[in-house]
């Protein structure tokens, strides 16, 4: 923690900054203010944009900085800014980059299949977070999806919760994924075990 005393130290406040990004947090809010202050702190830790004065997330250089060095920092940037900030082409980056980006994307992005699809293709367990329609009705994507984890039968459509080939898939996998079968599915096979 900085000390009460270098909190407005514009000269402390970057060496104590250099040394611990989390010092950020503690200096004083006219330090926050500072473009050279925010651009070091979020060039250690991109998520400190949080802490800094609202205007620099309208600054397209330092949000970009922030997300190269911490992609989860692009939940600190609100939806309406968003587009105007980024181009599809860094947008497309950023989830081939790492597919579980796509939880801070706001919702638009979510529902655009060839986003999905490139967050998927990065990170199957991208899939949770995909509200496309064509991507969630998908069956051979929801089989291949709890090959890799059958835990995530939790995020299938209901009608692939009593999908036998799934069902086996997603427990053959993870016996835990149990809990995720469709409850009239579940009491016919306890009568067949029973």
């Amino acid at each position: 923690m900085v000390d009460e005393k270098y909190q407005n130290n514009k000269v402390y406040a970057l060496e104590a900054i250099k040394s611990s990004s989390e010092n950020f947090r503690y200096v004083s809010s006219e330090l926050k203010n500072d473009e050279e202050i925010v651009e070091l702190a979020v060039s250690c830790d991109g998520e400190l944009i949080s802490y800094a004065q609202e205007r620099f997330l309208k600054i397209p250089e330092i949000v970009k900085i922030a997300i190269n060095n911490t992609p989860k920092a692009i939940r600190y940037v609100e939806e309406e800014l968003f587009e105007s900030l980024f181009e599809e082409e860094y947008i497309k980056s950023k989830l081939q980059q790492e597919g579980l980006n796509l939880q801070f994307f706001p919702e638009k992005y979510k529902y655009d299949k060839k986003f999905c699809d490139l967050a998927i293709a990065s990170n199957w367990k991208a899939y949770k977070f995909c509200l496309c329609k064509d991507i969630l009705e998908d069956r051979q994507l929801a089989l291949k999806i709890v090959s890799n984890d059958g835990l995530m039968l939790e995020y299938l459509d209901d009608k692939f919760k009593s999908d036998f080939e799934i069902i086996i898939t997603a427990v053959s996998n993870n016996k835990e994924s149990k809990q995720y079968i469709c409850n009239t599915v579940k009491e016919r096979i306890t009568k067949v075990f029973n």
